[in-house]
């Protein structure tokens, strides 16, 4: 029926607008960390429960200190939180740090090239706070978060017979 299907469009705005009013840290917002094209597109609820909302926040505060790494340039969320979804519609596991709350992609043009970010937040104090970070074929910089750190560096690229992962940025 058409009118359930309008009213839950509306329904489905009003959530979009009280994501964008809840502040995670000093610069992001829950729609920020939990926007997805593909859950858009899809009409796929892409909430997090109330663990992962956590995290979120946690994230958030350290991305806030990965923009002040950065100069204080804009981020570009490429990819965030995946909601159950998202995750099983992209064959990606449950535990996965992005499933988690844990992890955001990201990317900073105004400040340089992903391995420039991933170069910059390696070398910093906020390293610190990151369990990984990956420099995925150069088009993005993982940022990972847990509660004990590992601080591991990655770069991972596509090659011929699959995908490759080194111990460092390069």
């Amino acid at each position: 029926d058409s009118g359930v299907a309008n009213e839950m469009r509306a329904i489905g705005k009003q959530i979009e607008a009280a994501r964008g009013r809840i502040r995670l840290s000093r610069r992001f917002t829950l729609d920020r960390l939990t926007e997805s094209e593909l859950a858009g597109r899809r009409a796929m609820e892409n909430a997090p429960d109330p663990e992962s909302f956590e995290r979120l926040r946690q994230l958030a505060l350290v991305l806030d200190r990965v923009v002040d790494v950065l100069g204080g340039c804009p981020i570009e969320i490429v990819s965030g939180y995946r909601g159950p979804g998202v995750s099983t519609f992209l064959k990606s596991a449950p535990s996965s740090a992005h499933a988690l709350g844990n992890a955001v992609d990201i990317a900073c043009k105004a400040f340089g090239s992903p391995y420039e970010v991933a170069r910059a937040i390696e070398r910093s104090p906020v390293m610190r706070d990151i369990d990984q970070l990956i420099f995925e074929g150069g088009r993005w910089v993982h940022n990972g978060i847990a509660t004990e750190p590992r601080r591991q560096v990655f770069t991972t690229y596509l090659a011929p017979n699959g995908l490759v992962r080194v111990p460092r940025i390069e």
